[in-house]
């Protein structure tokens, strides 16, 4: 009977079962609404950036959070659920952490959910803001596959500091609305200067959660922000931007992150326009010059700095002396004419007899300022000057160790 069977399946009158197909994921898609409103307020002499955000949902599959602890001391362990199309559903651990905080709705937040990030002449500012609670407030897409027509998941399944099981979420075509007014929805802008600035919004920013596309989660717009009142929009988009494209120092970030000297200051961000620090200036040169571990400390004031090895790197390197006995001062802005001494002896740059600028006579840097000139890695800021005592910005040193090392 077996070989009757087997002759007849292989003449093909005898229909095989069709193989089994392994079930697929339900992945969401997190994406970004338009950031709207954006207004200002002066709260107890803060000027504050409000606007609202919502995170949605537009995936095929919904977006599930569950947190555990095995009693209300310990630590939390989080995992997204995901869901496939045979209706079953898998946990996946996330490094997703949680913090209980009282914002006027005491529960649990999210830690890293959303990130909120201003950029312009004054800096980089980010949100006041840390946490949050997602879940269905808002719908937006209902017409969506899979979509549920009313909400399901609810603000209390985060709720009870003593809790021990949370399950947060954002169902198909539903997002999480979080209006201009909620507590800490903001970016404190006190004392930028006037100018046109850019506000970015970027859900799940550090891609803990598993997504069917991870580059579709911003938000942005384009501001005009004056002295006071409100802030005028110039343009708005759904793209992941960021505060290098278009800059004049792009190319030369674009070298220090092909090089591995940067990872940025935040996600897709360089911080292009922020000052630099004592510290920071000393960790690009550590790297820059693959400066070898110090076996000594060289300076009292920079215990706990994240820049203190690096710090020591080029203190032992005879790069710096620091800004006076046994002190650093790594929190401090690094002027022009301090930037113009750290690279001439970081590159070694030969000494000249040329005068290049007319506002650093008896500047106790000038000789390495016109060393710095001569060398082709500085023009200057000006027809004739070098503005030694001007603050350099994260962009500008960029320039200057693209044209000192490249």
């Amino acid at each position: 009977m077996a070989i009757a069977t087997a002759i007849v399946a292989a003449s093909g009158l005898l229909a095989l079962p069709p193989p089994v197909q392994a079930a697929s994921d339900l992945l969401p898609d997190l994406r970004m609404q338009p950031l709207n409103p954006v207004r200002i307020t002066v709260e107890g002499g803060r000027r504050r950036l409000r606007f609202t955000a919502i995170m949605s949902n537009w995936g095929t599959g919904a977006f599930e959070m569950r947190a555990t602890r095995p009693g209300s001391s310990a630590g939390w362990s989080v995992q997204q659920r995901i869901y496939d199309d045979e209706g079953g559903s898998r946990l996946v651990p996330t490094p997703t952490t949680l913090q209980y905080a009282g914002d006027g709705h005491d529960h649990w937040h999210v830690r890293d959910m959303n990130y909120y990030d201003l950029w312009g002449p004054s800096g980089t500012r980010r949100e006041a803001k840390v946490g949050f609670c997602f879940l269905d407030t808002t719908p937006v897409a209902l017409s969506l596959p899979g979509a549920r027509q009313s909400s399901f998941y609810r603000e209390e399944e985060c709720d009870g500091a003593a809790t021990t099981s949370i399950t947060a979420g954002i169902s198909v075509g539903w997002g999480d609305n979080y209006p201009w007014h909620f507590a800490f929805q903001w970016v404190d802008i006190t004392g930028i200067a006037p100018g046109v600035y850019t506000l970015r919004s970027i859900v799940d920013p550090l891609n803990h959660f598993a997504e069917s596309n991870e580059n579709n989660n911003c938000a942005w717009v384009r501001l005009s922000i004056p002295a006071s009142g409100n802030p005028t929009v110039l343009a708005s988009g759904l793209t992941c931007v960021d505060d290098v494209a278009g800059t004049p120092f792009a190319r030369e970030i674009g070298w220090l992150y092909d090089e591995g000297l940067t990872t940025g200051c935040r996600v897709m961000l360089f911080c292009t326009t922020d000052d630099v620090s004592r510290g920071q200036m000393a960790a690009f040169l550590a790297r820059v010059l693959e400066l070898p571990p110090a076996d000594a400390d060289y300076f009292t004031d920079d215990q706990g700095s994240i820049y203190e090895n690096d710090i020591n790197r080029v203190a032992r390197a005879g790069i710096t002396s620091g800004c006076a006995a046994n002190r650093y001062c790594p929190g401090d802005p690094v002027r022009r004419d301090q930037v113009a001494s750290f690279l001439v002896r970081a590159a070694d740059l030969p000494p000249t007899n040329s005068n290049s600028f007319s506002d650093d006579t008896g500047n106790i840097h000038e000789k390495n300022i016109n060393a710095l000139a001569a060398s082709g890695v500085t023009t200057g800021c000006g027809t004739g000057v070098f503005c030694p005592s001007g603050l350099v910005t994260r962009g500008q040193l960029a320039a200057f160790l693209y044209r000192a090392f490249r």
